[in-house]
């Protein structure tokens, strides 16, 4: 007689299904029902670290990625391929879509050195921490990477884009090398002019001699007050501490006043005056003075000699007036005119020479300008002139 068999599920294998079942099968049948539960609990909590893991996974800031290590036949890493990667990844690198994409096809440039500390990471198990730029990707990189699977060679690596504070600290190297150099200049005039002066004054000298070593001496010490000074400015505007001291005064006499300071030092350079009819303005005059004498004094910097500078006034809309100094036939490269208020920026250019300054003076008009609730351009005409501007309100 052929006999029948139907498939039993493990539900189904319950002691009290098989009443008439000897002990030992009754536990072994009890036996495989807990075995039965405890691994359907065991799925469960997998099921659900595996949840947290992603979710952890995602929300970083971090970027995060699983690679594979390439190697040639000589054992040596040459390239990576990306196995997984979290939601920071793309935002972080600017790659879309790397899994299962190799980094030679993505970034065929891709620097040596990435490869070969990864690859030691793989085979030696020694976890690392560096920083390096990847200079294809464009960006600079905080990396821990360690390994995860010897066998498949195989690494994790967590980093973030510290492209903000590299330029932080670069601009801290470049203000470093500025002032040392800016500061040296005037006491090494202060220095010499001393030494000279202690030796003028152990024999007799015309008094002609001595009050032009003096004269010079005082120069360069007012040069070293004003460096000193702007570096103080520069401290309190990036602390808000900038007080003014507004009063009702006339702008075009303020801007007269300024020339005539300026008039004596620039005999060969000619400065023509527009200047156009309105009201008082409330401002702070020593605050906007210091701006007027800033930016005709750069455009006497960087003007020929015999080059003519046009300081003019305009009516603004209903409500304000623009002072523009204008350089004839000086120009610059447009990719300078929205970086020259920056702090510390000093123009670079073979067409213009570099000029002594720590590249504060614009930064500190920008910020006495933006403190009166007004606005400051640079901008470079098809005629190769520079006009400077501002703009201030001129009614409450």
């Amino acid at each position: 007689m052929k006999q029948s068999y139907t498939s039993i599920t493990t539900a189904q294998l319950h002691p009290q299904s098989f009443p008439y079942a000897p002990p030992f099968l009754l536990q072994e049948m009890a036996v495989c029902n807990t075995m039965h539960l405890d691994t359907h609990a065991i799925e469960k909590e997998l099921i659900k670290t595996e949840e947290k893991y992603e979710a952890l996974f995602d929300s970083i800031d971090e970027g995060f990625c699983i690679i594979e290590i390439l190697f040639d036949r000589n054992e040596r890493p040459v390239d990576y391929c990306f196995l997984e990667v979290n939601t920071a990844f793309e935002r972080q690198t600017g790659i879309v879509n790397p899994t299962g994409r190799r980094m030679r096809e993505i970034a065929p440039l891709h620097e040596d050195y990435w490869f070969e500390i990864f690859g030691k990471v793989a085979t030696t198990g020694e976890p690392v921490r560096f920083e390096n730029h990847a200079k294809q990707l464009n960006h600079w990189y905080e990396v821990y990477a360690f390994r995860t699977d010897p066998e498949q060679r195989q690494v994790a690596v967590l980093f973030k884009d510290i492209d903000a504070r590299k330029t932080v600290d670069q601009l801290k190297d470049d203000f470093i090398s500025v002032a040392s150099h800016e500061l040296r200049t005037p006491l090494t005039g202060i220095k010499g002019y001393t030494d000279l002066l202690k030796r003028q004054l152990q024999k007799p000298a015309k008094n002609g001699d001595l009050l032009t070593l003096v004269n010079k001496l005082n120069k360069q010490v007012n040069r070293l007050s004003n460096l000193v000074n702007n570096l103080l400015e520069t401290t309190n505007l990036s602390h808000g501490k900038l007080v003014l001291s507004k009063n009702w005064f006339d702008l075009n006499e303020l801007i007269v006043e300024c020339i005539s300071q300026l008039q004596p030092i620039t005999p060969k350079r000619r400065l023509t005056l527009k200047l156009a009819t309105y009201p008082p303005i409330l401002a702070d005059r020593k605050r906007i003075a210091q701006v007027v004498t800033n930016i005709i004094s750069n455009a006497i910097k960087y003007t020929e000699t015999d080059g003519t500078i046009v300081i003019s006034t305009t009516l603004d809309g209903t409500n304000g007036v623009k002072v523009a100094v204008r350089n004839i036939g000086v120009g610059t490269e447009q990719k300078y005119t929205g970086k020259v208020f920056d702090r510390f920026f000093r123009i670079s250019s073979t067409d213009m020479p570099s000029r002594s300054g720590m590249g504060l003076g614009l930064y500190i008009c920008a910020e006495i300008i933006k403190c009166h609730d007004g606005r400051i351009a640079l901008e470079s005409t098809q005629n190769n002139d520079i006009i400077f501007s501002f703009t201030l309100p001129y009614k409450v």
